[in-house]
């Protein structure tokens, strides 16, 4: 009886196949274009912002002077304005407000060319408690200090559900000095409003039973969670508790304001941290999956990663167009102050 290695005859394998590959080069005739349509909209904002391009062969470039509809349950509510070009898309917005079970349908034409997607707003979940705690993590092969978000949610019952989490800082910032009168003044410095960048790798809920903490082959392969999302697959019909973590560098214990009209003033910054659970679409789900692969593999030279597809709900045309429902909760409102005293400087 013979025996072979198994390596070696996996060896002998891929010299075979590799020895079959020709590589061809076919010239393709330039076509007329697709409008490519997306659009990622939040039922509880009353403005929406579409991106339109027009997409052919060699390149992509912005569509601007489109007429752009929206419907809402079959009814004409407005047009999108475009408003601003771009290198690859042009915007447009309008306002509207959607509200569960809406079915948006949004139309896009120039020329000959036209394109129209239609989408439902699927029912919000809710968030039950949020707690925090201060932590030391391994990310990256360092140790890290984060501040962890533990919320509990509840699922939407009777329906598969997807979903998705942001997390927020809302600040209000104001300047109090003593003006050359002597008088006590007080100026508003504006509000500041920024995505924070979470990490999420360890989470089982939101890496769906993996993730790339988990130390196996699989997690090694998969693509970065950057958008957070995740199925109800774990929990259907019930309550679960999802961990995200948040980089202490990125929450601040200074007011992120700067004031210049005096030379010594008290600097207060009014901050609210919001954890922001969203309900998406199937597709939507699937898209956002497909983005982290194609942001995460080389498919020019790696052939061990399978193709991946866009998932498009665009008639007549390319793109995604969505709107997610939300439910959010202030887990942190404080107010942070700090003496500035430029006179010495």
């Amino acid at each position: 009886m013979k025996y072979y290695h198994p390596i070696l005859t996996a060896g002998a394998a891929c010299c075979l196949v590799f020895s079959c590959v020709n590589e061809k080069y076919i010239e393709v005739e330039e076509d007329g274009g697709k409008i490519v349509l997306n659009a990622q909209m939040t039922a509880d904002e009353e403005t929406h912002i579409i991106y339109l391009s027009t997409s052919h062969i060699s390149q992509v470039d912005p569509l601007e002077g489109a007429e752009v509809k929206v419907y809402v349950n079959g009814t004409f509510v407005t047009d999108a304005i475009g408003y601003e070009g771009g290198n690859v898309a042009a915007k447009y917005s309008f306002q509207a407000v959607f509200r569960t079970g809406d079915v948006v349908r949004i139309t896009a034409r120039k020329g000959d060319l036209s394109a129209e997607a239609v989408t439902t707003v699927p029912a919000p979940a809710a968030i039950v408690s949020i707690d925090t705690a201060s932590v030391r993590s391994m990310f990256q092969d360092e140790m890290e200090d984060f501040l962890q978000v533990k919320v509990r949610m509840r699922d939407v019952p009777g329906e598969s559900t997807w979903f998705r989490v942001g997390v927020y800082r809302y600040e209000e910032g104001k300047a109090v000095y003593t003006d050359e009168d002597g008088e006590r003044r007080e100026t508003g410095l504006g509000e500041l409003a920024l995505q924070l960048p979470v990490e999420t790798d360890s989470d089982p809920i939101i890496n769906e039973g993996g993730g790339s903490s988990s130390g196996d082959l699989m997690s090694f392969l998969s693509a970065k969670n950057r958008f957070a999302s995740f199925s109800d697959n774990l929990f259907a019909d019930g309550e679960c508790v999802i961990r995200v973590n948040l980089y202490k560098s990125y929450l601040g214990d200074q007011p992120y304001f700067y004031f210049d009209g005096a030379p010594e003033y008290d600097l207060i910054g009014r901050r609210r941290l919001v954890f922001a659970l969203y309900t998406t679409g199937f597709w939507q789900y699937h898209y956002l999956k497909a983005l982290d692969n194609l942001d995460a593999f080389d498919y020019e030279t790696s052939f061990l990663i399978e193709p991946t597809t866009l998932p498009s709900n665009v008639e007549g045309g390319l793109g995604f167009v969505s709107v997610d429902n939300v439910t959010s909760m202030v887990f942190v409102d404080d107010e942070l102050a700090t003496h500035v005293d430029h006179r010495y400087y």
